[in-house]
């Protein structure tokens, strides 16, 4: 029933919603077209998740995006000052306007679901500020994945990859926030990443905060089957280091918990 009544809403919802996304990015019908065809080469697939907790992310995944997005970024702006990027500077909220939205309109489907081949359970929840460069934060899941000697195919939640944007169900508006995407998915790893840019700035933004909060909240709160709390790591660019050139990732420091 709610799968019927999801495709129902996106259906009355769809035309609207990609000629937003169309002009968002100032491109023709054609132009749009276009690109949306060139996002469809490289994403070919489409695999059903019906729960948002079970739409993990590889970093292979994640490196599939990076090629793709550092392929096309020169003909990348922002779309708030309508300036160019410079290599490199495309954050995971470029990533998301130019890819992941046009990428999941037609199917309503979260972009996980056009690069995964079945569920994808998480062991890490990612919480970044969507502003941190896109380039960075991959190198930062990339320094936790290798610091932990996780394996090549752990999959991490990040709520931009993680959630059906275009579906107003998944959102938080009018949901028993105990049941939003995030907090199941919470409810699942086995500890929270936070993945922080060079100025910190996921520390002065109240979204990333809660979340923080939530995962250090005692496990009965989040209703987790495990009364083990979860695990707190940190992953930031090395302070020391100059902004690279072109799309090549800085060194990155890693502080885990309990290990």
């Amino acid at each position: 029933e709610l799968l019927l009544r999801d495709i129902a809403e996106w259906a009355f919802r769809k035309a609207a919603d990609i000629d937003a996304m169309r002009a968002k990015l100032r491109m023709t019908r054609e132009r749009f077209a276009l690109w949306l065809s060139d996002i469809a080469s490289a994403f070919p697939s489409w695999m059903y998740i019906g729960k948002a907790e079970e739409r993990g992310i590889t970093i292979p995944q994640l490196e599939r995006v990076l090629a793709f997005s550092t392929k096309h970024m020169h003909r990348w702006f922002d779309t708030s000052s309508s300036k160019p990027l410079a290599p490199g500077a495309a954050t995971i909220h470029h990533v998301n306007d130019w890819l992941v939205m046009p990428a999941t309109a037609e199917r309503n489907c979260a972009f996980v679901e056009l690069v995964a081949e079945a569920a994808q359970l998480p062991r890490w929840f990612c919480c970044q500020w969507w502003g941190e460069p896109f380039v960075d934060f991959v190198g930062c899941l990339r320094a936790h994945q290798e610091t932990r000697a996780l394996p090549a195919n752990v999959c991490y939640w990040v709520a931009a990859f993680a959630l059906r944007q275009h579906s107003r169900r998944e959102g938080i508006d009018g949901e028993d926030l105990a049941e939003a995407g995030f907090v199941r998915a919470l409810r699942s790893v086995d500890g929270v990443l936070l993945s922080l840019d060079r100025e910190a700035t996921a520390f002065a933004r109240a979204w990333c905060c809660f979340e923080v909060l939530v995962a250090c909240c005692d496990p009965g709160t989040l209703r987790r089957a495990s009364r083990e709390r979860l695990l707190l790591d940190i992953a930031a660019p090395a302070a020391a280091q100059e902004p690279p050139r072109g799309c090549a990732a800085t060194p990155v420091a890693v502080l885990t918990d309990g290990f």
